[in-house]
């Protein structure tokens, strides 16, 4: 069974990286928990740690959930899911939970900005596919030319 100086540790190397993860500086994540940057410091550094009231309110502003927060870290051999897809999770909650604070006509109307969004981004993503087709097929085409005059000279 891990001692508790061993789970401080742990939690402290965890909470670190979440929150460097989330893109929060220190400062920024104090002031979002109404505690001094020394406080966060300290349990970062494992000399001190949050009251368990203060948990769900850490993992909120990290934009992960409490287990997440809490739970032991991962095997050595499990994946570790890569920063950039934690990131774009903890950014893509936090964004789901402002939009569940907004008002329904507010909700439609950012539904319709991420639609035309998602066509926007589709339409440029196709027409980038063909632009790199065409890109492709006119470097084998001219690299065909030049093999024939290098083969003929």
């Amino acid at each position: 069974m891990a001692h508790a100086r061993e789970i401080d540790c742990v939690f402290s190397a965890r909470l670190k990286a979440l929150r460097e993860l989330s893109g929060l500086s220190v400062e920024t994540l104090a002031a979002t928990l109404e505690v001094s940057p020394y406080t966060i410091q300290q349990w970062e550094a494992g000399t001190s740690r949050p009251l368990h009231s203060r948990l769900q309110h850490l993992a909120d502003a990290l934009g992960i959930t409490y287990r997440e927060l809490v739970e032991a870290p991962p095997r050595s051999d499990a994946k570790v899911p890569d920063p950039q897809t934690h990131l774009a999770r903890a950014r893509a909650r936090r964004l789901l939970r402002a939009f569940e604070q907004c008002e329904r006509l507010d909700q439609d109307v950012l539904i319709h900005i991420a639609e035309r969004m998602a066509n926007d981004f589709t339409a440029t993503e196709r027409a980038l596919r063909m632009a790199m087709r065409a890109t492709t097929d006119y470097c084998e085409t001219a690299n065909g030319r030049l093999d024939r005059v290098n083969t003929s000279g």
